[in-house]
């Protein structure tokens, strides 16, 4: 039986990042960290990103930070995009804002887009479907919600991403159990330490998980 280990990178989004491409840098320690491991996919949870607010413009509205991140996101992946070959380990770097085509040009629509960056250069996305009542405030964090939920292959598996909140609806579980799917990830962002290990599940038949004892541990698939 194959085992397949993932590991997990639970954020504490506190400490400042000072520039876009130290975040990077971080992210680059993790993945050395995680190819010495053994471990074949790192996974961030959503919104690893906030990090960069640390940079922002001094006083910038918080009407305006999902806009102002959005426009980092294709700098940012095109600075992440060699470390899967680099290091033989697949990224899941959580999730950014994404610009989406919007009809009204005073008002951008931005999409909380996961990624899932290949070794061999392919890259998977997937966009939150239900959003929280703070990615739906105006005044705020405004998101739309994605539409679709993309069957990703990887590993000889058939894997879909789930972010945060879309976990907890039964509806969407039924959606996915249609789908012949080997592996479910989901990156998540709390506050709370007893989620840390809500960022897998392995929900076909003839797989299985062993969750992380810490933040620091890394659970694996059998197959």
């Amino acid at each position: 039986m194959e085992t397949i280990s993932v590991a997990l990178w639970a954020i504490n989004l506190e400490p400042p990042a000072t520039t876009l491409a130290g975040w990077v840098a971080g992210v680059e320690a993790r993945m050395a960290e995680a190819h010495a491991a053994g471990a074949r996919l790192l996974i961030l949870p959503e919104f690893a990103c906030a990090q960069w607010l640390s940079f922002a413009p001094s006083g910038l509205p918080l009407n305006q930070q999902v806009g102002w991140l959005a426009s980092l996101t294709g700098e940012a992946l095109a600075a992440l995009g060699p470390l899967p070959a680099r290091y033989g380990v697949t990224l899941l770097p959580g999730t950014m804002p994404f610009d989406a085509p919007s009809h009204d040009e005073a008002a951008p629509r931005h999409l909380n887009r996961a990624w899932l960056l290949l070794p061999d250069g392919n890259a998977f996305t997937q966009d939150k479907l239900c959003l929280t009542p703070s990615e739906q405030d105006p005044a705020g964090w405004l998101l739309s919600p994605g539409a679709t939920v993309n069957i990703i292959p990887w590993e000889g598996l058939r894997v879909a991403i789930i972010v945060c909140l879309d976990v907890e609806f039964t509806s969407l579980w039924a959606r996915l159990a249609k789908l012949d799917l080997d592996l479910v990830l989901v990156p998540a962002k709390t506050d709370m330490l007893s989620a840390i290990t809500g960022y897998l599940a392995a929900p076909k038949p003839g797989l299985s998980s062993s969750r992380p004892s810490s933040a620091q541990s890394a659970p694996s698939v059998r197959r």
